[in-house]
């Protein structure tokens, strides 16, 4: 009696461990769950900033930002809808955008796995290498054999280097020589003529661009003076003139000298300038 009653107590405290163990899977005390597959994040690809001007001739970027997906993509390609306003290329983990002419165009950056993304770019006209000239003096009087200086003054962009030439437009009258933005004009021959200055401007996102100025030139021959213009000597004396070349940078010398009067007064050179 005693056995049997133990077994009914066993049976009692065992009983509900028992079923709660087939519940969940079995009397081997093993619980299984399902296994839920990781979720990979979809491909975003983000191009910034959304608008971007650049001048023609010069360069701007866009950058590119793609995320998600498994692995990650990569950027593949930079195109724009309009290549004669603007061209486009991959530059590290961006798109390199170089403006052809004045206008507005999509640029579109594609990730290895297809998924694209677009900005726009506006390309305006380059500003003008240089905008003004100015030469001093604006006119130039000169006697023959003289020389004279002009100077070039440019206003120019920033960034812009200038290249000068010079020329003279009637090189009998005149000649014009020199490199830089000082040139020398030497008088030849008396008569008029033009010095065209020209300055050129370029520059890295600039647009190549000149400006002229013409400087008018009178060459003019030399005058000779004579001092005293008056002179007074007794019979038998002798007195002395001195001759000078008025706007002459040289000094002839004197080949000959005549009177109105010979029977009166007569004259010889006594030296390279007196009489």
């Amino acid at each position: 009696m005693f056995r049997s009653s133990l077994r009914r107590t066993l049976a009692r405290l065992i009983g509900p461990v028992a079923a709660s163990l087939t519940a969940c899977g079995g009397g081997d005390g093993i619980v299984t769950r399902p296994v839920t597959p990781p979720v990979t994040p979809p491909v975003s690809i983000v191009m910034s900033p959304s608008t971007l001007s650049v001048n023609a001739g010069s360069t701007g970027s866009f950058a590119v930002a793609i995320t998600g997906g498994n692995p990650t993509p990569t950027l593949q390609s930079c195109t724009t809808g309009s290549p004669a306003i603007a061209t486009a290329a991959v530059s590290g983990n961006g798109c390199v955008v170089t403006g052809v002419a004045p206008g507005n165009s999509g640029v579109t950056a594609t990730a290895s796995n297809g998924t694209t993304a677009t900005s726009v770019v506006t390309v305006v006209e380059a500003p003008a290498a240089i905008t003004g000239l100015s030469v001093a003096p604006t006119t130039t009087s000169l006697v023959t054999g003289a020389t004279a200086q002009i100077t070039a003054t440019p206003v120019l962009a920033n960034g812009a280097t200038v290249s000068y030439t010079a020329v003279s437009l009637n090189q009998a009258v005149a000649t014009v020589s020199g490199t830089t933005e000082q040139r020398t004009i030497t008088a030849i021959a008396p008569g008029t003529t033009t010095i065209r200055v020209t300055a050129t401007g370029s520059g890295t996102g600039l647009a190549t661009s000149t400006r002229t100025v013409d400087v008018p030139v009178t060459v003019t021959a030399p005058t000779l003076a004579v001092n005293p213009t008056a002179l007074s000597v007794n019979q038998g004396e002798a007195g002395t003139l001195t001759v000078s070349f008025v706007g002459s940078t040289t000094v002839p010398a004197l080949t000959s000298v005549s009177v109105s009067s010979p029977s009166v007064l007569q004259a010889t050179i006594t030296g390279p300038t007196t009489i």
